[in-house]
C-alpha cells in the first residue's frame, strides 16, 4: 500500500541519519575524536589562494593605445595654421595655439605666410611617427615577459613580448624631426626649426593602466578552480581536546554532507 511504501522510505532514508548530529562550537574542545563517516571532498583554502595568485601573476600589464590621439594632434596643428594665418605677423599672447611655436619657428612660419605645403608636411609627418606605439618611458616595459595592448576606440586587443616596435617620446620626437627634414627642401636652419615644431606636437600614445591590470587580475583570480582535497572515511577529523575552529567546522559539515 502507499502507508508502507512512505515507511519503508522514511526507514532507509533514517538509516544514514541514525547517529544523533552532535553541535560542535568554534572554541570549544573537542568531545572526542570527531572521525570522518564518508569519503569526501573538501576545499584546501591554502592551495586555492595560491593558485589564484598564480592566476593573477599570469595576467600581464594591460597597456591602454589612444588610436585618436594622432587624429586630435593633426587637428592642432591645423588650428595653429588657422590661428597663424588669421593673426598674421600679431605677436601671440596668452594661452592660445601660437603660443607653442617656439620663436625660430614662428619667424619661419610668418616669413613664408603659413605656407599650405609646410602645414601638409608637419601634419604627414607627426601623423606617420604617431601611428606607431609611444610610450613615456620605454625602459620600464624592458622586465616585462609580456604586456597586453588594449587599443582604443574598439575592443582590439594583442599581447607583446617584443617592444622593438614601441617608441619612448624622445626616440618619437627625434624621428619626426628626421622626417621633416626629410620631405621638406628649405635651408637647413628653417628644416632644423620646422622640425623642432613638428616634435611639439609628437606626444605619447600608449599608457599603462592600473585599473584594467587589477581588474583583469581580480576576474582571473575569480575564475580560478578550488583546489579540492579528498578525505578518505576513517580519517580522524579533530583530535580528542583540540580546540575547534571554524575550519574545522567545515570539513565536519562537509562530511556530514555525504559528499
Amino acid at each position: 500500500s502507499a502507508t508502507f511504501v512512505v515507511v519503508v522510505v522514511a526507514l532507509l532514508g533514517s538509516q544514514r541519519c541514525a547517529a544523533p548530529i552532535e553541535r560542535y562550537v568554534v572554541g570549544e574542545p573537542a568531545p572526542h575524536d570527531i572521525v570522518a563517516r564518508y569519503d569526501f571532498d573538501v576545499e584546501d583554502h591554502a592551495l586555492t589562494e595560491e593558485r589564484r595568485q598564480q592566476a593573477r601573476e599570469a595576467v600581464p600589464d594591460v597597456y591602454v593605445r589612444d588610436s585618436d590621439r594622432e587624429v586630435r594632434v593633426a587637428r592642432e596643428i591645423a588650428e595653429l595654421f588657422a590661428e597663424g594665418r588669421a593673426a598674421g605677423a600679431v605677436q601671440p599672447s596668452g594661452a592660445d595655439a601660437l603660443s607653442r611655436v617656439p620663436p625660430d619657428a614662428l619667424r619661419v612660419l610668418e616669413s613664408r605666410n603659413w605656407d599650405p605645403a609646410i602645414e601638409e608636411v608637419l601634419t604627414t609627418s607627426v601623423r606617420r611617427v604617431m601611428r606607431g606605439m609611444i610610450v613615456g618611458n620605454k625602459a620600464l616595459l624592458q622586465s616585462e615577459p609580456a604586456i597586453e595592448v588594449l587599443h582604443v576606440p574598439g575592443s582590439r586587443e594583442e599581447r607583446l613580448t617584443d617592444y622593438g616596435a614601441i617608441m619612448d617620446l624622445d626616440e618619437a620626437r627625434d624621428r619626426v624631426r628626421r622626417e621633416v627634414s626629410r620631405m621638406l627642401d628649405l635651408p637647413g636652419g628653417e628644416e632644423a626649426a620646422l622640425g623642432r615644431l613638428a616634435a611639439v606636437f609628437v606626444d605619447t600614445n600608449l599608457a599603462y593602466s592600473p585599473e584594467q591590470t587589477r581588474e583583469r587580475r581580480d576576474r582571473a583570480a575569480q575564475d580560478a578552480i578550488p583546489v579540492m582535497q579528498r578525505v578518505a572515511k576513517g580519517t580522524v577529523l579533530i583530535r580528542e581536546g583540540e580546540r575547534i575552529t571554524a575550519h574545522d567546522l567545515e570539513i565536519v559539515a562537509a562530511d556530514r554532507r555525504g559528499s
